[in-house]
């Protein structure tokens, strides 16, 4: 289990002592109050230590969903 942060539509922040290597791809599932998101993507960007950036490049159209609902609840809480 990883720290999220910096969740959109289109990637995410996680934390991770050891970052994988930008360009790697990767799975990623995130489960939050009983709903599941889950893609494919790669690593976008890393600070070494610390966390890597993640760009999704593959969403199914029932994650899409929930990833745009919990967005829109982030934009809410701003």
């Amino acid at each position: 289990m990883e720290q999220l942060s910096d969740l959109s539509l289109f990637g995410c922040q996680v934390g991770a002592a050891k970052p994988l290597p930008a360009g790697t791809k990767v799975r990623i599932r995130i489960v939050h109050k009983g709903e599941t998101f889950a893609a494919v993507g790669k690593v976008a960007n890393v600070r070494p230590n610390t966390s890597m950036g993640i760009v999704f490049t593959g969403i199914e159209e029932d994650a899409q969903t929930v990833l745009e609902k919990w967005v829109a609840e982030l934009r809410e809480h701003q």
